[in-house]
Parts: C-alpha cells; structure tokens; sequence
C-alpha cells in the first residue's frame, strides 16, 4: 500500500521491487483512459499527448510518494512474425522511466483488470499495440483509442517495512 493505492509486486529484480497497480489508473475516484500515442508502441515520455508522457508528467506528479519511485528499464518491444513471436525478444527492449505499464513479457496478475494497454507494439512501422481484452486474451488495438491504465512502478524493497502482504495487510512503507 502506498498513500491510498493498493499496487501488486510483479516482479523483484535485486533491491527494486516492480509493483503493478491492483485496479485501474484513478484521478479523484474516476477512472483514467488515454490513448497510448499518435504513432506508434515506443515509450516516449517527452511526446506530448502521449501516454508515457501523461504518466510521467501528471500522473507521477499526482502522487503522494512519487520521490520513492524508482527509474528502472522496463520492456518495450514487439511481439510478431518479425520476432517469431517470442516473448524473451519482447524483454530485450528496454526503456529507462518511472512510470509506465506492462509489457507481454511481464506477469499478469489481476484477472479483474482487463481492456488495457501494455507497452508491447507488433512492428515499428505501424500503431498497433497489444491490449489485455475482456476475454483475458491479448491482441493488438490502435493506439489512438482511449483505453483504461494499469501503471507500473518500481521502489526499494527495504522500504516496505509493515504487513503481511496480503489484500488484508498490504505491505506499507513505515
């Protein structure tokens, strides 16, 4: 638990825990949908309008523990013939940020979170990329259409001091 979120740890890499968040992105209790850019799946966060860069600029602004965030490489690739559908190629991408979403290569974990983008694109050369749809399938959707946002992060595990770790008693930082 971090201010009044509830994120899942998806991945644990050293001393830097990955956190997804356990519902969808949420401004004053409503739900957030953003386009995932005018062109194209690479993550981009001085491209105005585009979904990285909402995250890192309001989103990561909006939060209360934004200073304990972390800038880590997450995965950025593509997922097609062009990599033999493979998804290891898709974690060989990377981009250096704070804020972004999951990649195919990276653990779903909540099944109630569905219709939304991942950072994984088919080919540099068109604007599709993956979404996680309502049928808990993956496939690819422009990337000018509004959709819901599970962001991810990462933070020092020392710093999660407090719980058990379960949706009862979240880890907090103390």
């Amino acid at each position: 638990k971090l201010g009044n979120d509830i994120w899942r740890i998806y991945s644990v890499d050293g001393d830097n825990i990955k956190l997804s968040l356990d519902s969808y992105l949420k401004i004053n209790g409503n739900e957030v949908k953003y386009k995932y850019s005018n062109n194209g799946y690479y993550h981009n966060d001085t491209k105005s309008g585009s979904l990285a860069c909402y995250l890192k600029n309001t989103y990561l602004n909006s939060l209360s523990y934004k200073d304990i965030i972390n800038e880590v490489e997450y995965s950025n690739g593509l997922y097609s013939n062009v990599t033999k559908y493979d998804y290891r190629e898709v974690l060989k991408e990377k981009v250096d940020t704070k804020v972004t979403v999951l990649s195919i290569g990276d653990i779903f974990l909540n099944p109630l979170n569905t219709n939304y983008y991942t950072s994984t694109g088919i080919s540099k050369d068109n604007n599709l990329v993956y979404v996680m749809n309502n049928n808990f399938k993956l496939y690819t959707n422009i990337a000018t259409q509004n959709l819901k946002i599970v962001p991810v992060i990462s933070i020092d595990k020392d710093i999660l001091t407090e719980g058990k770790g379960t949706k009862e008693s979240p880890l907090e930082v103390k």
